[in-house]
């Protein structure tokens, strides 16, 4: 048997020297190695610093701190099916007079000064209500099955073609092709 704890997280990895923080900093908001190193603080310009830059980016204390950081950044990134229902239920229930420039259910947002007056003119486009109630009607279950009425005098293509919603092109012509009667 054993007893022994189970192995413990490992902290996050740190990087103690101020320069390579601020290079991983910026490979992690997407500036080329190169300009990185530059940016960081190192001497070496073009493509001496390229080189410089691609060799620190495999430096076994930056590349474990910059994975760490894309692997978290990666699961904050995921939305779960509760944070999307929690959203959509949001859209609808909140009105439109209650938004401001920061609301995440804002897709557009002017503000405009109307003649010499004081006077401020805001208008908001918001995610669709009805689309947020349909989206949410098809998560949750909650559309009735469609009917589709089905008769003996169907053919395959017309039945397909229904069933899809498009046409289905030659499947109801029954005659073989040429040569092979």
């Amino acid at each position: 048997m054993n007893f022994d704890p189970p192995p413990a997280e490992s902290a996050a990895p740190t990087i103690r020297d101020p320069r390579r923080h601020k290079f991983a900093m910026l490979i992690l908001e997407g500036v080329p190695a190169g300009r990185s190193y530059e940016r960081a603080g190192y001497q070496q310009r073009a493509a001496r610093a390229d080189s410089a830059g691609h060799k620190l980016r495999h430096h076994p204390e930056v590349s474990a701190f910059i994975a760490h950081e894309l692997e978290r950044q990666r699961e904050s990134a995921q939305i779960t099916r509760k944070e999307l229902i929690a959203w959509l239920c949001a859209i609808i229930r909140t009105p439109i007079g209650d938004l401001d420039a920061d609301s995440p259910l804002v897709q557009e947002f002017f503000t405009e000064e109307i003649g010499d007056s004081k006077m401020i003119r805001k208008r908001v486009k918001m995610v669709q209500k009805m689309d947020a109630v349909k989206q949410l009607c098809s998560m949750m279950g909650w559309n009735g099955p469609e009917k589709l009425e089905l008769s003996t005098s169907d053919s395959l293509a017309g039945l397909l073609k229904r069933i899809r919603g498009h046409s289905v092109e030659n499947l109801g012509n029954s005659r073989p092709p040429a040569g092979r009667q």
